[in-house]
């Protein structure tokens, strides 16, 4: 098991200055890069000026992560996707030898950036075994889709509150997903069994109806619509 790299993320901070009616306020974007250890813990690093990985990590709340936190797709595009694509031609392939030449530039500070995803803590020192780990890490990304790992991801937080019996944090998460864009007809669906649990049946109903009209073939949409139905008849 390697941990399970995410991407750029935005954070916006609002900071107040002055008083009473001269007060005004200014928001303030942090970027940082995220990735999910093996013990599912959301780790969380800023990134510098130059948009290169900091090190400096930290492990951050799954809810504050995927309600907080926005991909950053221009800085995955531009700099993140090509720097990880430098590092793995400086590495190589599963099996090979560690590099002869230490990495340079941007190439050392991603590679010392995901060695400090890989202890949790600020590091830059590598051990044998860490090459073919960080090999892992990006050939699991290769032609990587941030925002679909994004809406993967928080799905799957909120299938799991679910299954736990927080519905309420469940929606939540559903809701940030389709405020971001995720909405389809499997996410509707899976919000629907959040609402027939919490016995909201006409929320149950639209999710539904909703489903099938993007996805009229969805089979388990239909057939749960008709027991509700016939239930409520």
């Amino acid at each position: 098991m390697f941990p399970k790299l995410l991407g750029p993320y935005l954070t916006f901070v609002v900071n107040k200055m002055g008083s009473g009616a001269t007060q005004r306020q200014t928001e303030q974007q942090l970027k940082w890069f995220a990735a999910i250890s093996p013990g599912n813990r959301v780790l969380v690093q800023p990134l510098s000026e130059d948009l290169t990985l900091s090190g400096l990590v930290k492990i951050v709340p799954s809810a504050d992560f995927y309600i907080n936190y926005n991909p950053d797709i221009p800085v995955f595009c531009n700099y993140i996707d090509p720097d990880m694509k430098m590092l793995g031609q400086w590495i190589g392939p599963k099996g090979s030898p560690p590099p002869t030449s230490p990495p340079s530039g941007r190439t050392a500070r991603m590679f010392s950036g995901f060695l400090s995803i890989i202890r949790e803590q600020p590091s830059s020192k590598a051990k044998q075994e860490d090459y073919d780990t960080v090999r892992g890490m990006l050939e699991a990304v290769i032609g990587m889709d941030m925002m679909s790992c994004f809406h993967k991801s928080i799905t799957g937080e909120a299938i799991l509150e679910r299954k736990q019996g927080n519905y309420s944090q469940a929606l939540t998460y559903y809701n940030r997903s389709v405020a971001l864009g995720g909405k389809d007809s499997h996410l509707l669906f899976n919000m629907a069994r959040v609402y027939y649990e919490m016995g909201d049946i006409d929320q149950t109903k639209s999710c539904l109806e909703e489903a099938l009209k993007s996805s009229p073939d969805l089979e388990p949409a239909r057939k749960f619509l008709e027991f509700i139905s016939g239930n409520a008849a």
